[in-house]
């Protein structure tokens, strides 16, 4: 089941995550974890093959959900010219 999960997870993933600035990511990463975990349940996965997923879907050690969907926002922000400038602005206050 770890397999649909992470494929799963990765689609939905890709679907859902968009850039945001930096100043809102952490809640809404939040969001993205409470959501995708309903529409995974609604498809017959546990938190714990959702969080098996994640550790396995990137290259980074990811131990939950969270982890994972701020690290799919950094990244989306990073592909994105407006938010990567964004960022920069931030860690430079």
């Amino acid at each position: 089941m770890s397999d649909l999960a992470q494929a799963f997870l990765e689609r939905w993933t890709e679907e859902n995550v968009t850039p945001v600035p930096a100043a809102d990511r952490q809640a809404e990463a939040e969001r993205l974890s409470t959501v995708c975990r309903e529409e995974a349940a609604q498809e017959g996965f546990t938190d714990a093959e959702l969080d098996e997923a994640c550790s396995q879907s990137s290259d980074e050690e990811h131990t939950d959900l969270m982890s994972y969907m701020s690290a799919a926002l950094d990244t989306a922000a990073a592909a994105d010219e407006e938010y990567a400038d964004n960022d920069d602005e931030e860690e430079e206050t």
